[in-house]
């Protein structure tokens, strides 16, 4: 039976499933209006002997968690950025000493907003994990860093009809960490904003490739 550890660090309810093979964890950050169960299923897909570190984000909008707070669609409150950034990746620290699992080998699978808040978090504090899943990331603010993301493997998955998070946004989010040296690699999926089985065999086929157990 799967170990399903359910916790509270930092104020961030969490779910914690230690890996079944290997040491890998991924870092699951839901999109808006989301919660720490959504992505479960596309981690067990991806990778079922994955360890899953999963926080539900503690900022509200109508409702509906997030990671970080907005001005409006598209316009993001920076000094609130800049802040949930830095918790989120103390949040990681601290549960990677509490769960025993390693930093170096743990990858952030953000959709949406969460891909947004792990752009942040890899901007603000790189050593906060090793690599980056970003599905429809959609990121046009400058944090006023420019870290080293040498050795950072990083794949993005843009939508080609995504209203939300133009594809122009990933290409341009794709040359900027390139720029700072990131291994990144971006990935174009026939769909919209919404996630599709087409994103579930990009991960699968890339994910071996970047991180081996």
């Amino acid at each position: 039976m799967v170990e399903v550890i359910r916790g509270e660090l930092l104020g961030f309810k969490h779910i914690y499933i230690p890996p079944s093979r290997g040491e890998m964890v991924l870092i699951l950050l839901h999109g808006t209006g989301g919660g720490e169960e959504d992505l479960v299923p596309i981690a067990r897909a991806v990778d079922p002997g994955a360890g899953i570190l999963s926080p539900r984000g503690k900022v509200l909008e109508d409702g509906m968690a997030r990671f970080f707070r907005r001005v409006a669609p598209g316009v993001y409150d920076l000094e609130d950025l800049r802040y949930r950034a830095e918790e989120l990746a103390d949040f990681i620290e601290i549960a990677s000493h509490s769960y025993g699992f390693k930093r170096a080998r743990s990858i952030a699978l953000g959709y949406s907003n969460g891909a947004n808040i792990a752009i942040a978090t890899m901007f603000l504090r790189p050593g906060a994990f090793a690599g980056a899943i970003l599905l429809r990331p959609f990121f046009p603010v400058d944090l006023g860093v420019r870290p080293n993301l040498a050795g950072k493997e990083i794949l993005i998955l843009a939508g080609s009809r995504d209203p939300i998070s133009p594809l122009r946004e990933s290409e341009e989010l794709y040359r900027r960490l390139r720029s700072l040296g990131a291994s990144a690699e971006l990935r174009i999926v026939n769909a919209g904003h919404e996630l599709t089985r087409g994103d579930v065999e990009n991960i699968r086929e890339w994910l071996p490739k970047a991180f081996k157990n």
